[in-house]
């Protein structure tokens, strides 16, 4: 089985800036404690609206106590991932996020190929879903 986790934590318009990130420290918690519960395969995926950025406390909880690789730090740091796009910039800025993990003991691993923005009802692009751009990756998982 392939787990897939999505989150869509508390969003600052509807409780307050203050509110919200106290209410996201606290589903980022609840996440981590569901992920390392159920978690039970060599690889898995959470993605999502986080509602946060990177520094940001529950955006660190998150990865603390899930220990997974944030897509977008790792297309940052290689040139081949995202050709023509800066995914540094988005790294600082998105609220949106993908994270993947794998076991190499278990002969299995998982490696972004390509992340680029998507659903930003720019022309020719898909049409708008959201009040912000999401992202697209994909992956390499070998075995």
């Amino acid at each position: 089985a392939l787990p897939i986790l999505q989150a869509d934590y508390e969003d600052r318009r509807l409780a307050g800036y203050e509110r919200a990130e106290k209410i996201r420290i606290q589903q980022a918690y609840d996440s981590g404690l569901f992920y390392n519960q159920k978690s039970i395969a060599p690889i898995g995926f959470f993605a999502g609206d986080f509602n946060s950025k990177r520094g940001m406390q529950s955006y660190n909880i998150v990865m603390s106590m899930t220990e997974m690789h944030s897509t977008l730090a790792d297309c940052a740091q290689l040139t081949t991932c995202s050709p023509g796009e800066n995914p540094e910039a988005w790294f600082q800025n998105f609220i949106d996020h993908q994270f993947y993990t794998y076991d190499p003991n278990a002969g299995i691993v998982v490696a972004p190929l390509s992340i680029r923005r998507t659903f930003t009802g720019e022309q020719g692009d898909h049409p708008e879903l959201s009040d912000h751009a999401a992202i697209e990756a994909k992956y390499r998982i070998s075995w």
